[in-house]
């Protein structure tokens, strides 16, 4: 039985979405022998054409979850989608509304951080060139195992000072590891252990891979904060990869190392443009508000991707205190906290250090100033900077379009919410639940005693408030339900029943964990009153999907419309690859 899914917008409507996602430039190299050249034309719609890299680019830049199959049927919806985009966007610009104070105030911003990154590419990003040769030269040197360890400062001045001292011998590694490391995988003696490129994620691996035994790096940034490298052994690689296969991730390794003395050099310009002053204390306290909130998280995975940053709760008195002025704008706690948790998770770095804390202000803080630049320097007149804003302007023009056509005709009874409910009852099933305890012991016989005393009555959660008032380590009531990923789902769900406990004894923490289910409850059928909200929404989705398209029907007809969905197929649809 399927499981209730909330929130979901009427497809087409989606589709419709999907299409205004920003189209990337042309991409050269395809195989003409076998695919359509990226500027054949596959749709018009009266003078907009939709070529080939428009489409590949834009299906690319879709929502994954969201978007068509790429066989021949989700080809052709997709197609209709990017059609019926340009139909409504022609049909939006028509009415000559313009875009009210709140969203002037949206696309005005989102023109700042175009801009902004456009400064940035064509100063530090555009620059950067990288020979074939040059490839074959960190190939080379990448196809080495090292045995690494590396120290962890707060700050950049911090770490130029301590690396100072280790080049000239006035200390050793160890004592810097203990007096100014904030790392803990270079405490003492102990090393990272042999490492490939792959397994330094966010590293700058160009050039880390150029070091050779006892070799210390320059100051190097990543996702941590500063960090200085020492290299202990060198050794190739039992079984290389091959050089095609890595060529796409040696440009991006040797790009990033390139990028570094020009994004540290832009920088430097704006910040002296800019003349911003700092309050290090105010920092430095709110760099110790995020590091406590992450702090139990532990370290992300080698992919790089970490959604499971945490954003400190701060008092009112609290987000009146000042990080940064410049002669135009105050920087306060508050308002840095607010950025902070409006970027997406799956883009922002976990902030545990002073360092990445001061690199997000700075940028915040040079912002204007870069964006002041661009303007100076005619950016905002670019022809990609006007085409995206044009398609950005549309794009909230559409949405008003949609609204007056659609949303604020839609109108759900009860008598078809009920209907809904009637028609789908097998589908609205509850999710099977499991509430249970968890209660540590550093030895198996402290496991057992907790399980004799839950077997003649005790109560979990006063063997808990009894272990935190001694000091024990805490334990918790946890809740866990069908679908969500945990190590020990099958014991819960399937091994336990309500009322049993069982230990366990977990090798990388060194510790003994009893395990008592508190209640379990199976999936059952759900009342109306239980999902009235669910259906209310999926019977307007409904209604949204009908209204629109017979909204499309009436618009399309108004239109020039040719398009070649036998083309389809024919489109090189692999991800463009870097030169």
């Amino acid at each position: 039985m399927r499981r209730i899914r909330t929130g979901v917008r009427p497809a087409a409507a989606l589709w419709i979405g999907v299409a205004l996602v920003f189209a990337s430039a042309p991409r050269a190299g395809t195989d003409a022998r076998t695919y359509l050249p990226d500027s054949a034309m596959i749709a018009r719609v009266d003078d907009r054409t939709i070529r080939v890299h428009e489409f590949r680019d834009r299906y690319l830049s879709s929502d994954f979850e969201s978007r068509p199959e790429r066989d021949s049927l989700g080809r052709v919806q997709f197609l209709r989608s990017l059609i019926d985009k340009e139909v409504m966007s022609l049909e939006a610009l028509a009415t000559a509304r313009r875009p009210q104070p709140h969203d002037e105030m949206l696309l005005h911003r989102y023109e700042n951080q175009l801009l902004a990154f456009a400064l940035y590419k064509r100063r530090v990003e555009d620059p950067v060139v990288v020979t074939e040769k040059e490839l074959r030269e960190l190939y080379a040197l990448e196809s080495y195992q090292l045995r690494l360890r590396y120290l962890l400062l707060p700050d950049r001045a911090s770490a130029e000072m301590v690396r100072d001292q280790l080049v000239r011998g006035q200390i050793s590694w160890g004592n810097a590891a203990r007096r100014f490391s904030l790392g803990p995988d270079s405490l003492g003696n102990r090393d990272l252990g042999r490492l490939a490129p792959a397994d330094l994620a966010e590293a700058p691996v160009a050039k880390i891979f150029q070091l050779h035994p006892p070799g210390i790096s320059e100051v190097l940034k990543d996702a941590d904060g500063y960090k200085i490298w020492q290299c202990l052994d060198r050794r190739p690689t039992p079984y290389p990869l091959a050089y095609g296969t890595v060529r796409k991730l040696l440009l991006s390794h040797l790009r990033a190392a390139r990028q570094i003395p020009l994004e540290a050099a832009f920088f430097a310009e704006m910040s002296a443009r800019a003349k911003p002053t700092y309050d290090t204390a105010n920092v430095v306290w709110l760099a110790e508000r995020f590091r406590l909130v992450n702090e139990k998280l532990g370290r992300p995975d080698s992919s790089g991707l970490d959604l499971r940053s945490r954003v400190p709760r701060l008092t009112v008195a609290d987000t009146s205190r000042v990080l940064a002025r410049t002669r135009a704008e105050t920087y306060t706690a508050g308002r840095v906290v607010e950025a902070y948790h409006d970027i997406n998770p799956a883009r922002r770095l976990r902030i545990t250090t002073v360092g990445v804390l001061f690199e997000m202000l700075d940028r915040m803080v040079l912002e204007p100033t870069i964006v002041e630049y661009a303007r100076s320097h005619g950016l905002d007149r670019a022809p990609d900077i006007v085409a995206e804003m044009q398609k950005k302007r549309e794009s909230v023009l559409v949405e008003y379009l949609y609204g007056d056509s659609v949303d604020a005709r839609i109108d759900v009874t009860d008598a078809m919410r009920r209907k809904y409910y009637q028609d789908h009852q097998r589908e609205f099933v509850s999710r099977q639940h499991v509430r249970y305890a968890v209660i540590p012991r550093v030895m198996e016989a402290g496991a057992d005693s907790v399980i004799a005393r839950l077997k003649v009555g005790a109560s979990p959660q006063a063997i808990l408030v009894a272990d935190s008032v001694a000091g024990l380590q805490p334990g918790s009531i946890r809740d866990l339900y069908e679908g969500q990923a945990h190590n020990y789902q099958k014991l819960l769900f399937e091994e336990l029943r309500s009322g049993e406990s069982t230990k366990m004894y977990l090798g990388h923490d060194r510790i003994w964990v009893v395990f008592h289910i508190l209640s379990h409850d199976m999936p059952r059928p759900m009342t109306y009153p239980e999902v009235v909200d669910v259906v209310e929404q999926s019977v307007e989705n409904q209604v949204a999907e009908r209204l629109l398209d017979e909204l499309l029907r009436r618009l399309r007809r108004r239109h020039r419309i040719e398009q070649h969905p036998e083309l389809v197929m024919q489109i090189d649809m692999a991800v463009p690859e870097g030169d």
